[in-house]
C-alpha cells in the first residue's frame, strides 16, 4: 500500500509541472495545455444589427470551450499528480487557484493542499525542481561546484 506523499505542482495557462519525489531523486513530468489564450475583442463592426447582439453566443461558446479545456487539463495534472498525495501548488496567476477548486470540487479534502504560492513566470525546469524540493524539505540540488574561499 502506497504512503501519502507530498506532490509538487507548477502550473499556469500553458503547461504543468508535477515533481514527485522518490528519495532524493526527483521524478519530474511536463504536461502542456491546449487551452487556448483569451481573445480580446478589440470592438465590434459597424452594422445594423448591434454588435453585441450578434457576438454573445460566440463570447460565450469561447468561454465554455476554454471552460472545458481547462477542466481537461486540470484532470490530466490530478492524474500525474496521484490522488493519494498532498500537493504543493506554484504557479503565476491565477490559475493555481482554479486547479485547487477544481481538486476540491472533485471531492478532495482542504487539509491535502500543504502549501499554495505565487512565483513567477519565467522559471526553468530547474528552477521549478529545486523551489518544489525546497517547499518539500528535501535538499535543492546544486548546480555548480562550491568554491573555497
Amino acid at each position: 500500500m502506497r504512503t501519502n506523499e507530498t506532490t509538487g505542482i507548477w502550473i499556469d495557462n500553458s503547461r504543468a509541472v508535477v515533481v514527485r519525489m522518490n528519495g532524493d531523486e526527483a521524478i519530474v513530468k511536463h504536461l502542456d495545455s491546449e487551452v487556448e489564450s483569451k481573445h480580446r475583442s478589440t470592438g465590434g463592426i459597424r452594422a445594423k444589427v448591434h454588435y453585441l447582439q450578434r457576438t454573445s453566443v460566440s463570447q460565450t461558446r469561447n468561454r465554455e470551450k476554454r471552460e472545458n479545456d481547462f477542466r481537461k487539463f486540470f484532470k490530466r495534472v490530478q492524474s500525474e499528480a496521484g490522488q493519494g498525495d498532498n500537493y504543493v501548488i506554484l504557479g503565476p496567476g491565477q490559475t493555481k487557484l482554479n486547479f485547487k477548486a477544481y481538486l476540491m470540487s472533485s471531492g478532495q479534502d482542504e487539509s491535502r493542499f500543504d502549501r499554495l504560492e505565487t512565483t513567477h513566470s519565467r522559471m526553468t525546469d530547474p528552477e521549478i525542481v529545486a523551489m518544489i524540493k525546497e517547499r518539500l524539505g528535501k535538499p535543492a540540488p546544486r548546480f555548480g561546484k562550491e568554491s573555497a574561499i
